[in-house]
């Protein structure tokens, strides 16, 4: 598996030091080799295939 996030982020600290606030915003892509599996009806040969995740990524975080 391989995931990848490109973008731009914003922490900082308040509350003497005691709480956290983070924000990001970015593109995400994850990446799943042989994870798509299934046999046709006619059970006469199983596929194989790459599963992919990717899209838009909104986050914030408050940790205290």
């Amino acid at each position: 598996m391989v995931q990848s996030f490109m973008g731009m982020g914003w922490d900082t600290n308040f509350s003497n030091n005691q709480a956290h606030f983070s924000m990001r915003l970015g593109y995400e892509v994850q990446q799943w080799f042989n994870q798509l599996k299934f046999s046709p009806f006619n059970g006469s040969q199983r596929y194989n295939y790459d599963l992919s995740f990717q899209g838009g990524t909104l986050d914030f975080r408050f940790d205290f």
